[in-house]
This record gives structure tokens, C-alpha cells and sequence, in this order.
């Protein structure tokens, strides 16, 4: 078994997001943990991802001070997984 950190990027479908989620976490022999960034939706799909969410410790859910394109919000997230997990871990 091997640990997988998965950056996943939402902007206004957390539908879309909600199932994605859903089969990532389907996968055997590996743990894996979800981040999902909300760039910035301006939906209720923070909220919504949030509530959902919230007691789950495989799954975090974080949300960018703006919207600032596909590549903002994956550099957000990089920079949050970079800043909170330990390559210790591994």
C-alpha cells in the first residue's frame, strides 16, 4: 500500500466535484488524501464542499482569496500541500 496526496481543483461544480471525490476514494490498496481548492466559486460550492466534508480526515477543503485561473488556484493548493505535509511521512 502507498500514500497518494490528490489536489483537486473546484470552481463553481461541486457536483462535478462531490462525485470525482467519490471515486478517488473507491481505490484499493492505496490511501490517498484529498485536497480540494475552491478557486474562488462564486456559487455556494465552498460551503456546500465544506459541510460535507468537514469530519473527514482524509479530505481537506480550502478555498483561494481569488480567482485567478486554473493555474492560481493549483499553485494555491501545491503551496498549502507544501507548507502542511511532512516529507517525513513518506
Amino acid at each position: 500500500m502507498f500514500f497518494v496526496n490528490v489536489l483537486v481543483l473546484n470552481y463553481n461544480s461541486c457536483e462535478a466535484t462531490i462525485e470525482y471525490v467519490k471515486q478517488l476514494r473507491k481505490q484499493q490498496d492505496v490511501n490517498i488524501n484529498i485536497l480540494v481548492v475552491d478557486n474562488c466559486s462564486l456559487d455556494d460550492s465552498y460551503n456546500v464542499l465544506h459541510d460535507l466534508y468537514s469530519k473527514s480526515s482524509d479530505i481537506q477543503i480550502i478555498q483561494s482569496h481569488k480567482n485567478g485561473g486554473y493555474a492560481y488556484g493549483n499553485n494555491f493548493g501545491l503551496k498549502f500541500l507544501e507548507k502542511h505535509i511532512s516529507l517525513d511521512e513518506f
